[in-house]
């Protein structure tokens, strides 16, 4: 939208003509744009719902504290630092644990 700059006024007279203009235009935040987003949330929780109910998470049988033979392993998002644990030894774990996670998110930052 082209707004001309007529002689005699200032440019800010000018901006607010314009925006007054395109504010009579427009809709209300509620209860038109509110309601909307209100309604697409709804359906967004519902998908999450269904598709939990349909596709439920399985996880391991119970803890058999009798088996010698399982081998905890962590989940698949912890992989990584429990294999870059592996690369110290048991008294240097806590440095491994902490500090050097500490350090890499300061370089990263």
């Amino acid at each position: 939208m082209k707004s001309p700059i007529s002689k005699g006024r200032s440019q800010k007279e000018t901006y607010k003509e314009t925006y007054e203009a395109s504010k009579k235009g427009g809709e209300s935040f509620f209860p038109e744009t509110l309601a909307r987003d209100a309604a697409i949330a709804l359906v967004i929780v519902a998908v999450i719902v269904v598709l939990a109910i349909v596709f439920p998470a399985h996880s391991e049988p119970p803890a058999d504290p009798t088996s010698t033979t399982y081998n905890p392993r962590p989940e698949w998002y912890f992989l990584f630092f429990f294999e870059f644990l592996k690369l110290f030894p048991g008294w240097l774990e806590p440095v491994a644990a902490a500090v050097v996670p500490t350090i890499a998110l300061i370089v990263l930052s």
